[in-house]
């Protein structure tokens, strides 16, 4: 600001700085021309190219000025900002535009003044005249702390060199003063700690040349100040005038009139007049705790929360030198009579919410950012991903002018956040009082709270005995902890259940969708397998007696059961359906289905045409749930689908912050790619995920042992074989001859896998022999049709011998149809005696319990997940008997070393999955869990050496290990090696 006009006006731009007199004009009009144009070029990417910094880019009053259109009106504290924000720029993008600009907004606000017009200005390229007295002068009480606001002219803050030896001296001070409030802090931008100086001293938002001193720095400022010639005599008075409108009564002590009680929720309101004791009375408020005050800067008012009789008694004994505190003695005298409601608890970290629906914006809520960093860290983090849309127009928006977060949103995400928040260990009990307050206006969303058992509450609150009575009409009944994972779907409407393979996720996914459809109504859409189909259709009819299921949603049925094929293929399929386009269009229109349930719901991790067909029909459903044990099947992002089409909070979240966040990804380059990042990274991410999705609610997973801790027995045995290696490595020359790519590790690795496994036949048909003799039904499973056809043809003279006494074998593989096979075989009164599975099409979704006691792994599949899956086919929540799986391993053979690499695996992933429940649990007490971190580093370190320990091949041939492309995963979970080939002898 040139010097020459401070001097020469008495109403400069200060006096308008916080009013809505509004000017307009060439200046004005100029001032918006050029933020439009710095803000077309965007935030700084190139230094011949800048446009706004990230501040004021972001910042509402900018968006403000470039809503505008020229000619428009403007307010002069909307103008003080504009300039102030682009002098930052007027050295770099702006040399030649800013003076005029300058120059233009000055005269034009000078015009606006009322008095008496001052002389002509000089062009602004002319040498400022010389100031002969720069005079510090009082603006009275500052709005922070124990701060006074004074106007300094021509300080250049906070570059110049006055500026300078100011900050200097206040950080000398700063050291030797041993104040928690001043001491040094860690700076984000310079990543170092630093003095807070900021806090002595803070260049006014909304006023030229007008600054915040904290009082204890008066000294040092003005010693600076009185050195450089101002008059710093209003400063060396310590703004003793600032109170000189309050005096006492000649006559007696005026009444302290500030004094409200709200005894609807125990508030004190206090309202201080000015006064020299001012930051006494403040300071003796802010001697509470948090979670007891806060102040709202609207109306200079203090709020303290369940005040006890003898706090304000001891409150009136600090006022009543100064006042008459008659009112505050019979406030306390009324709470002595009638005790306020309990205390809030001291322990927990205060938000201080507020309801801004009355201040002509779209948002409705906002909570004040607190002193405490990590709080203010915690917030932060809450905040972001429950109210992911970040703009003064969409869901959230951080008012630095104020200080505080503001919102826009549903019920949901509000008591979403409420849930979050209580978990962190803050006081939620205004932030509650808010939400219902703004829950009663016209216009706001009340969807459904997460975690309400509609229907079922009694004096608002949920009654889950009546709940539970109203599952006991079933075919069979739940376990306790079955019928918590009902009402976690029923009272949700975005889940994922995550129970264990075999803790019955179907039938917990029934059970919730008929009540949910007996006390919402609409039909419900299951989206499951091709091999389960049928197995679905059978399930709800045995569970619920419910005979009103189609495979055809034209239909009109009560359950419709689709498979995710029927979204894939542009053709009829084998159901007859019609096309997926016309599928689609059928569901969205009839517009009647409440309930959406996608079974194995990782099959949508991926962009696909079947992806984006199952999120259209799931826009217009009011309650979509998820079942799988493996959420994140090979990498974090698989979730991001996922959490879109389940309607979870973090599928708003941009897919580039979700990749940085929660896959632990990095960006690499200016073109949006993303690799990554390091194990740490990855690591810390992917808790990251874990901690949200369990948190929000979103999330449950439980283990067999979890809902029955009385089931039967699960054994495991190995049986060794020796192979002959010479037949092996014949078949294996052979097999190679016939690959089109030989010379590759992989096509080597393959052809040994393939050939053990059909060379290990002979032995795994002994074994099922004499399971079957004994009257029994028996299942094996392989991984390759070579080696299932021979099993099928062997097993068929088995029973078709007298030992047995004749039946059939039903084989789940290649093309077969699967749901028919299988129902033969769960018949107790089919004739079906052996079942062959294909890992890949029989080891999910299938459910046989108390079918056999007997399984064999012919061969096996290389990761833990899919060992979890077959081993679990038979070995189910409602097993009544013991199960005995046998694995038959060629000990010459590829066989051995990855059968213990695959033991080893399954033992780290059974490691890392005890520290994640150890973590579900510390996350939802609001704990640390760095301490698990490291441990689940040090199971992946292992599990990275086991990846590098040599394969041995046929006679000892060792086979690149890198060839076999499998790896332990960040969750514990492997990868099938073989879905990255696409070789034709594999199913």
């Amino acid at each position: 600001m040139s010097s020459w006009w401070q001097k020469a006006t008495k109403n400069d731009i200060s006096k308008f700085a916080q009013s809505e007199q509004n000017i307009s004009g060439p200046a004005v009009d100029n001032l918006i021309s050029v933020a439009k144009d710095m803000y077309g070029r965007g935030a700084p990417i190139e230094r011949n190219d800048w446009g706004f910094n990230g501040n004021h880019y972001s910042h509402p009053n900018m968006h403000q000025i470039i809503s505008l259109a020229p000619g428009s009106p403007m307010a002069i504290s909307l103008a003080v900002w504009g300039i102030r924000a682009l002098n930052v720029y007027k050295n770099t993008q702006l040399v030649s535009e800013y003076p005029t600009l300058l120059q233009g907004i000055q005269d034009t606000i000078h015009q606006a003044d009322p008095q008496p017009a001052v002389p002509d200005a000089p062009t602004i390229k002319q040498k400022p005249q010389a100031v002969d007295v720069k005079i510090v002068e009082h603006a009275g009480a500052g709005s922070y702390r124990n701060k006074e606001e004074f106007k300094i002219p021509v300080l250049s803050w906070p570059r110049g060199k006055v500026a300078q030896a100011i900050k200097r001296a206040i950080r000398t001070k700063m050291e030797t003063m041993n104040d928690r409030f001043f001491s040094m802090q860690y700076n984000q931008y310079s990543q170092r700690d630093e003095w807070p100086v900021y806090k002595a001293i803070s260049q006014s938002k909304a006023k030229l040349d007008h600054y915040e001193i904290d009082t204890k720095f008066l000294g040092e400022v003005s010693t600076i100040l009185q050195a450089d010639g101002y008059d710093v005599s209003a400063m060396q008075m310590g703004g003793e005038d600032a109170g000189a409108g309050e005096v006492a009564e000649e006559q007696g002590k005026p009444m302290f009139e500030g004094a409200i009680l709200n005894g609807q929720r125990t508030e004190l309101k206090l309202n201080f007049p000015r006064s020299r004791n001012l930051m006494t009375y403040v300071n003796a408020v802010k001697a509470l705790p948090y979670n007891m005050r806060q102040y709202d800067r609207g109306s200079y008012t203090w709020t303290v929360f369940g005040p006890t009789s003898d706090w304000v008694t001891q409150f009136a004994d600090v006022l009543s030198d100064e006042f008459n505190v008659q009112k505050l003695l019979e406030i306390a005298a009324q709470l002595k009579a009638n005790p306020a409601a309990a205390q809030p608890d001291s322990s927990l970290k205060s938000l201080e919410a507020t309801n801004i629906t009355g201040e002509g914006r779209h948002m409705q809520v906002a909570i004040k950012s607190t002193r405490d960093r990590a709080a203010n860290e915690q917030l932060k983090e809450m905040i972001r991903y429950i109210f992911p849309v970040y703009d003064e127009n969409g869901m959230r928006n951080y008012n630095r002018n104020v200080y505080r977060w503001e919102f826009n949103g549903k019920l949901s995400q509000y008591k979403t956040l409420i849930r979050v928040a209580n978990i962190h260990g803050f006081d939620t009990s205004i932030l509650s009082a808010v939400v219902d307050e703004i829950s009663q206006l016209t216009g706001f969303v009340n969807d459904k709270v997460p975690g309400e058992l509609d229907g079922f509450q009694q004096d608002g609150k949920n009654d889950t005995e009546k709940f539970n009575q109203a599952l006991d009409v079933y075919k069979f009944p739940l376990y306790d902890k079955q019928k918590e994972g009902v009402q976690f779907l029923y009272s949700n409407q975005s889940a994922i259940l995550g129970d264990e393979t075999g803790a019955g996720k179907t039938i917990q996914m029934v059970g919730a969708a008929d009540q949910r459809m007996k006390q919402s109504g609409g039909r419900t859409l299951i989206i499951t397998l091709n091999a389960t189909q049928l197995q679905w259709m059978k399930e709800i009819e045995k569970f619920t007696g419910d005979k009103d299921i189609s495979a055809d949603p034209s239909d009109g049925k009560k359950w419709t059961v689709l498979n995710y094929y029927a979204f894939s293929d542009p053709h009829k399929n084998d159901a007859g359906l019609p096309r997926r386009d016309e599928l689609v269009q059928t569901i969205i229109d009839q517009n009647n289905f409440q309930v959406l349930i996608l079974d194995e719901s990782h099959t949508v991790k991926n962009e696909s045409k079947r992806t984006e067909n199952i999120a259209k029909i799931a826009e217009n459903i009011p309650f979509k749930w998820g079942a799988t044990a493996t959420v994140i099947a090979n990498k974090a992002i698989d979730a991001y689908r996922q959490a879109q089409i389940l309607n979870h909070p973090l599928g708003d979240v941009s897919k580039g912050r979700f990749k940085r966040d929660f896959a632990g990804m990095v960006p690499e380059g200016y073109g949006g790619a993303y690799v990554p990042g390091t194990p740490e990274q990855q690591r810390e991410a992917a808790s990251h995920l874990r901690k949200q999705l369990v948190q929000t609610g979103f999330y449950l997973k439980r283990t067999k042992k979890d809902m029955n801790p009385d089931m039967p027995n699960h054994t495991v045995e190995e049986v060794p074989v020796e192979l002959d290696t010479r037949k092996l490595s014949n078949a294996v020359g052979r097999r190679m001859k016939s690959y089109k790519d030989r010379e590759l590790p992989i096509s080597q690795l393959i052809a040994e896998r393939t050939e053990v496994a059909s060379a290990k036949v002979p032995f795994t048909l002994d074994l099922a022999k004499n399971v079957l003799t004994q009257g029994k039904k028996v299942i094996v499973f392989t991984c390759f049709i070579d080696s299932a056809e021979k099993l099928v043809a062997g097993l068929e003279k088995i029973v078709a011998g007298r030992d047995v006494g004749g039946g059939t074998v039903v084989g789940v593989y290649g093309n077969r149809d699967t749901a028919s096979n299988v129902e033969n075989f769960k018949n107790p009164n089919g004739d079906a005696k052996a079942l062959v599975l294909s890992i890949l099409k029989g080891g999910t979704g299938l459910d046989l319990p108390n079918i056999v006691d007997d399984v064999i792994i012919n061969d096996f599949s290389w990761t833990p997940k899919d060992k979890e899956q077959s081993e679990g086919r038979a070995f189910r929540i409602s097993s009544t008997n013991d199960v005995n799986t046998r694995y038959v391993i060629g000990t010459n053979s590829v066989d051995q070393d990855m059968y213990d690499y695959v033991k080893e695996k399954t033992e780290i992933a059974r490691l890392i999955q005890d520290l994640e429940n150890k973590e579900n649990e510390l996350v939802m007490q609001g704990a640390d869990v760095s301490q698990l971190l490291k441990e689940r580093a040090e199971l992946e370190q292992r599990s990275a050496k086991l990846d590098n320990k040599p394969v041995t091949g046929i006679a000892g041939k060792a086979l690149d290990r890198q060839a076999k492309g499998m790896s332990i995963l960040k969750t514990g979970i492997g990868v099938n090696w073989y879905t990255d080939f696409k070789i034709s002898s594999l199913q």
